[in-house]
């Protein structure tokens, strides 16, 4: 059964932008990082899902209504819990709460087909490594601004596939839904 999630996907350019701002900071830490063509922002969680809840879950969500959104990523942070390096816009730009309705709306359509979604609170952020060691994290001030903001322009969501390989996981769209204006 795959492992799902709701996301928002950049485009190429964006995502080899925002690995590259990401670099020296991972490199001075460690960790596992994220390819550039896997980075994205995820909006609901939905864990192992049968093959035969895909059609159901497809339909439900084909009734959102996506819109296009931009959100300048503006810091990296580092996330002691979790132990992850990632990319976040500043305190409550003004795409966030759309960003938080549409999160909620996938929540609801997931949980409406009898899935389970993660019920975390939905922070916006694009992770770019993963197992960063924490004494070399802790050594700095987190969140730390950059020098210049990233833009992450999304056209609609996408639902996404996480695989495991050795190293970093990989992921792929299953399906999209574009926004209606391009």
């Amino acid at each position: 059964m795959p492992r799902l999630f709701f996301a928002l996907q950049p485009s190429a350019d964006q995502q080899l932008a925002m690995a590259n701002a990401a670099a020296a900071p991972v490199r001075e830490m460690g960790g596992v990082t994220l390819t550039a063509a896997d980075l994205h922002l995820t909006l609901c969680f939905l864990g192992t899902v049968a093959e035969e809840s895909l059609p159901a879950l497809i339909s439900s969500a084909g009734r959102i209504r996506p819109r296009r959104l931009k959100l300048p990523l503006s810091r990296v942070d580092f996330w002691t819990g979790s132990r992850v390096l990632c990319l976040r816009p500043a305190d409550h730009h003004q795409d966030e709460p759309a960003l938080a309705l549409l999160a909620q709306q996938l929540r609801d359509v997931a949980q409406d087909c009898g899935l389970n979604p993660d019920a975390r609170d939905f922070r916006p952020h694009v992770t770019v490594a993963r197992k960063v060691p924490s004494r070399t994290a802790m050594l700095r001030p987190w969140p730390q601004e950059l020098q210049q903001p990233l833009a992450f322009d999304a056209d609609g969501f996408v639902l996404m596939q996480s695989a495991s390989t050795p190293g970093s996981p990989r992921y792929t769209a299953r399906h999209a839904w574009p926004s209606a204006r391009r």
